[in-house]
This record gives C-alpha cells, structure tokens and sequence, in this order.
C-alpha cells in the first residue's frame, strides 16, 4: 500500500490497517518471477560466440531469424516492433547516467524522424526499458504501424547509423546542452502528486525500494562529476558494440 500526500506516519499506518481489516488479505504463494529474459552466459559476447567480427562491429549476424505466426484477427493492419539494445547493469550509477544521456540524445529524433519523416506509424518512442527478471536496463525503441515488423526492423538499424554520424558530428557545445538538460531533468522536483507518485511506485514496482536514489546521487554530486567525465567517444562505443 502507498500513501503519498499530506498524511502523517501513523494516519497512513492507521489506514492500511483498517484497509486489511475490511478487505481480509494473505501472502500470496512463493511464486518465481513470470517474465524472465535470456542473458549470455558470463564472459559470453557476439563476439566469442563468432556471430560478429571485430573489425568489422557492425557485420553481427546475430540471431537472424524471423518467426511468422498467422494473425487471429485477419483484419487487423497493424504491427509493432520493440528493439531492445541492451545497456548493462543499472546497479552502475556511472553507467545509469550515461545511459539516461544516450536514450534523451536519441529519444527526440526517433520520434521526429520515425513518425513524423518516414511516417512509419502513429506511436513511436524511445526511451530506457528494464529487463525482466533482473538489475540490467537498456534503450527500448517501439514502433506500431502498418507496415511488418521485418521492414520495422530494418528503419530503426537505419536510425541508429544515423544517429551514429549524428553524435560523432556534435559539437562541444550541443553535447554539453544535452548534459545540461539531463541534469536539470534529473533536479526537478514532482510538478503534481502523480508525478511524485510515479517516482515512487516505480520503486515498488521494480522491486528495489530504494526510495531516496534520485536523493542521493544528486547530494552526492555524483551525477555532475560523471556528467563532466562523459564524452562523445563514449556514445559511439555503445553503437559500435550494438
């Protein structure tokens, strides 16, 4: 239960007690998690697995493989992709900050060039996604449209060599706007109490509790230290190595 507003301790204490009194609640069984997500062994990479060439980063076959299954619904148009590049563990303060950089650079272009460009359909978005079952994040990119996932796939790779060129062209200047932006959205204080809430309840839902994280990195001064150690090298590492 979460109580958020202008209660106090014991009046939300009081509250969840009279809720369970009036609606009888048990602990649910010891079930294991229902989403998982396939992880490469430790030490594992596409590299030593022979799927891409070191030279040559962005020959990765990968699994290379499409599975058709036919539609319940004959009428219905739509498709929808979800392109998952995947980050590492958000445990790594130093890489949570790097990876909230690279997902707000690349966030406002796939809409503008995605949507409103290639016209590829109406909802479109990127943004950080955390793995199921597990401490890892990455950059989720969904698009639902008409068109088959297949040829889907195929425009956002074309994306993200774009948006490759794109960073390896920023100036100075345009990166450090972006560092800028990402630290103040980082300060800025809950415009409403649902804002506050979802802060909050993202918590409960991960599973991790920790509250005061946002609190403490900001008081820590880490992210600005890390933000200032950033550099565009960095970003087109994490392309390279997609």
């Amino acid at each position: 239960m979460l109580v958020v507003g202008n209660v106090y301790q014991h009046d939300a204490i009081t509250l969840a007690k009279m809720t369970e009194e009036i609606i009888p609640a048990s602990p649910l069984p010891g079930l294991g998690p229902v989403d998982l997500s396939l992880r490469l062994p430790e030490g594992m990479s596409p590299y030593s697995l022979g799927l891409c060439s070191v030279d040559s980063p962005w020959s990765c076959s990968g699994t290379n493989h499409v599975w058709s299954y036919p539609v319940p619904n004959p009428n219905e148009p739509n498709s929808v992709l979800t392109y998952y590049v995947h980050y590492g563990s958000k445990i790594d303060l130093r890489l949570r900050v790097t990876a909230a950089l690279l997902t707000q650079i690349l966030s406002e272009p796939a809409f503008n060039i995605l949507r409103t460009k290639e016209q590829l359909g109406y909802i479109v978005s990127a943004n950080m996604w955390n793995a199921h079952g597990d401490n890892d994040v990455g950059l989720r990119i969904v698009v639902q449209s008409e068109r088959g996932p297949v040829y889907l796939e195929e425009r956002v790779e074309a994306f993200l060599d774009l948006m490759k060129d794109t960073i390896e062209l920023m100036t100075d200047e345009e990166f450090v706007e972006q560092k800028s932006g990402l630290e103040r959205k980082w300060r800025e204080v809950p415009k409403n109490l649902n804002e506050e809430v979802s802060r909050f309840w993202a918590q409960i839902d991960s599973g991790y509790l920790d509250f005061l994280r946002r609190k403490r990195l900001l008081l820590s001064h880490s992210l600005r230290v890390w933000l200032k150690q950033t550099h565009r090298h960095r970003r087109r590492r994490v392309f390279e190595e997609r």
